[in-house]
């Protein structure tokens, strides 16, 4: 159970005559205690209640009860102290209720739709959450026909948030301009007069989404931002349900986005929370993608501490951890700078593998595949190896495979071989040199220590016995290509 001062003078001040004088109010109240005489000990954690009389003097405490939490003090007049403590104890008991409907909430299948209106119920207010990229999630139900603000009719209507709200200035309580939100609720001053408690929410690390609170006719207090936090603590489970439970997730982090689209299973905002991510941290395309192995260490809590020290480079990137690896999308042109910023503990055990550029996000999982393969060339050595440079070798190997099984050597080769055997002669090894120089009669004759007419008298016997057409790119690539494989 949670409550505190602010809370409970809310309470208690709905039924009855109360003075209150809160200079804290936000300490965790777990229980209620009952005096007699002078005020005992005070533990933080309790309310204490008793006769004001039996405890002051003055005229001011004739006829109240006192309700105490440190120096915070709560007076209610003309009631009895049965009736005062009943309602103390109604207050926690309808609080207990709320936090159960909370924690159930968490595992609906409208987890954050019922943990949104659960938020609303307790605090009368209207209560939204967006995503970094301005798109509506969720909008408290129960209260929106209350609503009077324009602007959030107007994000009811668009589902997104303006760019007009998004620029409006906004303050503390206090007066002190606010550069940023954060991720621990707190009481804000809006620029339409409103009070709103605004936090972020988090997930990975990250800030994924902003819930803001926004009074109605009750005035929000600083003790009400303990009800959001617990509102804030839930929605970050409920969303870490649903991706371990796989279910289509309304909230999604950029590991959680980068992910999904490693794994082929895209959903319908990943590709713009990975958009969002990429102009955030300046990661301009065409973009790599790596993939990176301790050698030392290939636990998961290791590819966790790799992913969290790499986004520590000074070279905007992201870093995820995905099966054996960590995979890194990064630009093109930060490729050094990338791989000199690797301090020397990622030098000394790391294979890394990097890919071909692309340019579309919805490429990242052909590109894994081209880091993975890149990766696995490195050996169990601490190396980079690049795709760019191991693709050729890679479709010979594939067509190596393929031609093991049709045997589709070009029959000019397997003609000149047998020729060559019966005659002593090279004419075999003469034709791959002159197309591997493209045709070129004088560098080829050079290579060959022959004499540049005695190669012209090479080809044209090459073509007569071969029957081949050397002026045809396609019959010359095929030659090429049936010779390496």
């Amino acid at each position: 159970m949670f409550l505190n001062m602010y809370i409970l003078n809310d309470w208690i001040s709905r039924q009855f005559d109360t003075q209150a004088h809160i200079e804290d109010g936000i300490a965790l109240i777990e229980g209620v205690r009952f005096f007699a005489g002078e005020l005992p000990e005070i533990l933080k954690n309790y309310v204490y209640v008793g006769n004001g009389s039996e405890v002051f003097d003055s005229a001011r405490y004739q006829n109240t009860i006192m309700l105490c939490n440190t120096y915070d003090i709560i007076l209610v007049s003309g009631q009895s102290l049965e009736t005062v403590i009943n309602e103390v104890l109604r207050c926690m008991d309808y609080f207990n209720a709320w936090e159960a409907r909370l924690h159930n909430s968490i595992s609906s299948d409208q987890s954050l739709n019922h943990i949104i209106n659960a938020c609303a119920d307790v605090l009368h207010a209207s209560v939204g959450m967006i995503d970094m990229q301005g798109n509506l999630i969720e909008l408290s139900t129960a209260l929106n026909q209350d609503i009077s603000s324009d602007v959030w009719e107007q994000i009811r209507r668009t589902r997104r948030l303006s760019s007009d709200v998004m620029s409006s200035p906004v303050s503390l309580r206090t007066g002190s301009p606010v550069a940023d939100y954060t991720a621990e609720p707190a009481l804000y001053a809006m620029s339409d007069g409103k009070n709103s408690i605004i936090c972020y929410i988090r997930i990975d690390r990250e800030y994924v989404a902003v819930m803001s609170v926004k009074e109605l006719e009750k005035p929000l207090t600083r003790g009400d931002c303990l009800i959001v936090r617990h509102v804030r603590d839930a929605i970050q489970q409920a969303v870490l349900l649903e991706e371990k439970n796989h279910r289509r997730q309304s909230l999604l982090s950029t590991t959680v986005a980068m992910q999904q689209l490693l794994a082929g299973e895209p959903k319908e905002n990943t590709l713009d929370v990975l958009d969002f991510a990429v102009q955030k941290r300046d990661i301009q395309r065409p973009w790599l993608l790596a993939a990176t192995r301790d050698l030392n260490n290939q636990t998961a809590v290791a590819r966790q501490w790799y992913s969290h020290e790499l986004q520590n480079i000074p070279v905007p990137n992201i870093s995820v951890p995905w099966k054996n690896e960590v995979v890194i999308l990064l630009s093109e042109r930060d490729r050094s700078r990338f791989l000199d910023g690797l301090n020397a503990f990622f030098r000394k055990s790391g294979s890394i593998g990097i890919s071909l550029p692309l340019y579309q996000l919805y490429e990242i999982p052909v590109k894994y595949k081209q880091a993975v393969f890149a990766l696995e060339q490195c050996g169990g050595r601490a190396e980079v190896r690049d795709a760019r440079d191991l693709i050729f070798p890679y479709l010979l190997y594939q067509l190596r495979g393929l031609n093991h099984d049709l045997g589709f050597t070009h029959p000019a080769i397997e003609k000149l071989k047998n020729y060559d055997q019966e005659k002593g002669s090279e004419l075999c090894k003469t034709l791959i040199t002159y197309l591997e120089n493209e045709r070129n009669l004088t560098e080829t004759a050079r290579l060959l220590f022959i004499h540049r007419n005695t190669l012209s008298n090479r080809i044209e016997k090459i073509q007569e016995i071969a029957d081949i057409n050397l002026d045809d790119p396609t019959e010359r690539l095929y030659i090429l290509l049936s010779n390496f494989i």
